[in-house]
């Protein structure tokens, strides 16, 4: 029995095709679900309702719909999904690399979470093991690939997040500049026609 066999008899509950959700209220559940907070869809300001109208576009598009199904088991699409809509719902800015940036995350959060669950798996089985066969052995080698696997995920996670918050920090850095010039030529504007007014 190989041991990789003995970690593919996981729970793999055949997903049906992913649809996604178009109708506000779904999408606003699903917001309060994963990111848990308490919006109410009858009530949206202007400022939800535009996170809502963009993430319903995010959530069809179609690397994203593909992603959710290359997933056998529905806790992993959920968890993709969920994860997906956390990092997202909140900003309605986002260039297409970004998301792309964002999908690729929140696939490897998917796979952190399957590769700690075959670790935690392994060493049940290592723990259980009587003598050092030639078995052990190679439980041990899928043993130590599976934690440098997961060693790697944790990186590209740790990487992906760094570039998105320095990306995304400094482009909120110039808009907040370009708003200003934006308000500083209103005022001068203002400023010369109160002063023709006084003339």
């Amino acid at each position: 029995h190989a041991p990789e066999a003995a970690l593919d008899k996981s729970e793999s509950d055949n997903t049906t095709s992913y649809f996604s959700p178009k109708e506000p209220i779904r999408i606003v559940k699903k917001i309060n679900e994963a990111v848990g907070v308490n919006i109410d869809p009858e009530k949206l300001s202007p400022k939800y309702k535009q996170y809502v109208d963009k993430l319903t576009v995010n959530l069809s598009n179609m690397r994203f719909v593909r992603i959710c199904n290359s997933y056998a088991a529905r806790k992993d699409r959920d968890l993709f999904e969920s994860q997906f809509i956390l990092q997202t719902w909140d900003k309605p800015d986002l260039s297409a690399e970004e998301l792309n940036l964002y999908m690729n995350l929140c696939r490897d959060i998917v796979t952190m979470e399957c590769l700690a669950a075959h670790v935690n798996r392994l060493n049940v089985f290592f723990d259980n093991m009587e003598d050092a066969t030639e078995l052990t052995q190679r439980f041990s080698e899928t043993l130590k690939a599976k934690t440098s696997e997961y060693g790697d995920c944790q990186k590209r996670i740790s990487d992906i997040t760094k570039k998105l918050q320095g990306d995304r920090s400094e482009k909120l850095k110039n808009q907040k500049k370009d708003e200003t010039s934006f308000i500083n030529i209103v005022q001068m504007a203002q400023d010369e026609n109160e002063r023709k007014n006084m003339l």
